[in-house]
């Protein structure tokens, strides 16, 4: 959940009492009577970044002695609802500053976007459960970590719902927070285990940045089956070995006099190799860079959400 959570009351404005030490808003009951049968409802939300908009929820429906309160989010802007959505399960909704929202349900496995009109963008569901969620500040991408076994980042532009691709998380932790920012003019989502402005009394050293994930499309590495091989650690560069050149040598990779063929169709022989990663998702996070001819020949980037399951 995140730290900047606000407790709202919204009422009727005939019926409202307005009280400047907690957010407020009114209704129109003409639009939204059936959401707030009672006249008036308790709610906690998120404000955006420019606190143009608060996405408050409420996670499930109450029936009761008079009548049905329903489940869903809330949109309020400039202390007025503009937008109520009902769908049940919502753990959590936090808005862009366009009034796009992004929102975790149905028991933490569900992601959900939402146009500032209420209009559902995307749905989709994760075997693992979703843990941190952000939207960046001009709503034009979410991103959201889950837990194991996929333990993962997953980015998603928000206008089309197009799934940017999964990033392994470094940690061996769940995340607990993401961020959006820019270095060097190039929008980034940073991973914390704990949100850098939190409150909780815990080592420092757990609010510090985890990882840097560039706002692209990601490459697919969990179908990138091989090794990764760098020949000559000055020039910077890994390149890709399938499985499928490998099985040519039943592992002997260290014995003179083989060679293989690397995906970008230059010539190496391992035994003279500076390095050899047995997991081609380890060299992602390594120093050296992907050769550009081996990753257009052979990685793949999403077109559908890919996740960990086992």
């Amino acid at each position: 959940m995140r730290d900047d959570k606000v407790r709202i009351e919204i009422c009727e404005a005939q019926d409202h009492i307005y009280d400047k030490t907690r957010a407020w808003a009114t209704f129109d009951p003409e639009s939204y009577q059936s959401f707030f049968p009672d006249r008036c409802r308790d709610f906690y939300g998120v404000p955006s970044d420019n606190g143009q908009y608060i996405a408050c929820w409420a996670e499930n429906e109450r029936e009761y002695s008079k009548g049905y309160e329903p489940a869903g989010i809330c949109l309020v802007s400039s202390h007025k609802v503009v937008q109520v959505i009902e769908v049940s399960g919502i753990s959590e909704a936090v808005p862009g500053n366009d009034g796009t929202i992004a929102a975790l349900g149905d028991r933490g496995d569900t992601f959900y976007l939402f146009d500032s009109n209420g209009t559902q963008l995307l749905k989709e569901s994760f075997e693992s459960n979703t843990a941190a969620l952000a939207i960046s500040p001009n709503g034009q991408y979410a991103a959201l970590a889950t837990a194991f076994p996929d333990n993962a980042v997953h980015i998603y532009e928000t206008r089309n719902g197009r799934y940017l691709g999964r990033t392994e998380n470094v940690s061996t932790s769940v995340l607990g927070h993401l961020q959006f920012t820019s270095r060097n003019d190039k929008r980034i989502v940073e991973t914390y285990n704990i949100g850098p402005d939190s409150t909780l009394d815990v080592d420092p050293r757990r609010k510090e940045v985890l990882d840097e994930i560039p706002v692209e499309a990601q490459l697919d590495m969990m179908q990138l089956e091989g090794i990764a091989i760098v020949p000559d650690s000055s020039i910077g560069e890994w390149h890709f070995v399938p499985n499928e050149i490998l099985e040519e040598v039943n592992g002997a990779l260290r014995i003179p006099g083989v060679e293989l063929v690397m995906s970008c169709g230059e010539k190496v022989e391992p035994l003279t190799a500076d390095l050899i990663i047995d997991n081609p998702q380890n060299a992602v996070k390594g120093r050296y860079e992907f050769c550009e001819k081996c990753k257009s020949s052979s990685a793949a980037y999403p077109n559908t959400k890919v996740e960990r399951t086992r």
